[in-house]
């Protein structure tokens, strides 16, 4: 577990946002020794990720396969792809581009 001044930017890039939908999030860890450390901090991921949808959500946690063959997350929920358009359209350079050409975002995609 990640320990000081950027703490929760850490934390949250150690993990994987597998799915969410259905008022359940399920976030992937990268071993079971995380996986207790991550549990105790299920509180506050819950609350930032509610505060991202604007819904309720019950947050578990899983050991990510190891394997390099693992499957991406895949998200579904159209409350996540909307609220995630929605603060990419507030980043000013975000802002900037859609204005200088005249564009709108279709997709989101984190690679």
């Amino acid at each position: 577990m990640v320990e000081g001044k950027n703490s929760a930017i850490a934390l949250v890039e150690s993990v994987r946002l597998h799915s969410i939908g259905g008022g359940a999030a399920v976030i992937g860890v990268r071993s079971a020794a995380d996986l207790a450390q991550f549990k105790t901090r299920a509180e506050q991921f819950r609350a930032w990720i509610e505060q991202a949808v604007g819904a309720p959500v019950k947050v578990e946690f899983k050991v990510d396969d190891p394997s390099p063959d693992a499957p991406a997350p895949v998200v579904h929920d159209r409350a996540v792809e909307a609220a995630l358009m929605r603060e990419a359209e507030k980043h000013p350079l975000v802002r900037h581009a859609m204005d200088l050409f005249d564009a709108r975002i279709v997709d989101i995609r984190k690679e």
